[in-house]
């Protein structure tokens, strides 16, 4: 992937560890990807195959269902949020490229 195919998609801040997480939207040209030092495997999933119940990080549901959902419209926001203490997930705005 080239960094100049990248679209910023969402800034979310994690408030229970501290971190702010950016998140880039890009087009890949396979289906292969490899894990980095923290992961053991990675993979693509369609959104019918996403494992609801075993994700990592259960506060990413909600961002994955959101970006579902824009990718069926094939309308993408840039979203600024924060995922609360609880895992609740708290949109804080959608900004929209100008028509």
């Amino acid at each position: 992937m080239r960094a100049d195919d990248m679209h910023l998609y969402a800034v979310t801040s994690l408030t229970k560890i501290s971190e702010v997480y950016v998140c880039f939207r890009v087009g890949v040209d396979s289906e292969e990807c490899c894990a980095g030092h923290e992961c053991l495997a990675a993979r693509f999933f369609a959104e019918v195959d996403v494992p609801w119940d075993s994700l990592a990080f259960p506060e990413m549901y909600g961002f994955l269902r959101l970006f579902f959902r824009e990718l069926r419209s094939g309308e993408f926001g840039i979203h600024l949020s924060r995922v609360d203490e609880g895992g609740r997930f708290r949109k804080g705005y959608r900004l929209s490229s100008a028509p």
